[in-house]
Order: C-alpha cells, then sequence, then structure tokens
C-alpha cells in the first residue's frame, strides 16, 4: 500500500482515494476502540490514544526556495 500512497501523492490524487480522508479543522480528538493505540508523530512515539490535537494559526512559517 504504502507505494500505492506514494504515487497517488506525487500524482496529486491522495485526496481522491476512498481510504484517506480530507477536511480541514481546528480541534481534532483521536480514539480508538478498546485498548489506547500508540501515537507517531514522524516516526517518534507521541503517547496513545486517546489523543486531543489543536491547530495553531501562524504557528508554522514555510519559506519557499526559487
Amino acid at each position: 500500500n504504502l507505494l500505492s500512497y506514494f504515487q497517488a501523492v506525487q500524482l496529486g490524487l491522495h485526496t481522491r482515494r476512498s481510504d484517506v480522508f480530507h477536511g480541514s479543522a481546528r480541534r481534532l480528538r483521536l480514539t480508538a476502540p478498546g485498548p489506547s493505540v500508540p501515537i507517531q508523530l514522524d516516526g517518534d512515539t507521541a503517547g496513545a490514544t486517546p489523543v486531543d490535537i489543536r491547530v495553531l494559526p501562524d504557528a508554522l512559517h514555510v519559506l519557499q526556495m526559487p
């Protein structure tokens, strides 16, 4: 599946996949049925569910290189 996702992202078609949810939110709460599930951020352990995520406006500045 990883190769399929990678190809979809490269072609800009990933948001059309039936197994991808795309939306916008200011807050999210991730839960799991049953026992808690480990959470990763960029491959690093970051706790377990449930987890609350909040978007901080203007917290990330991206520079576009020519």
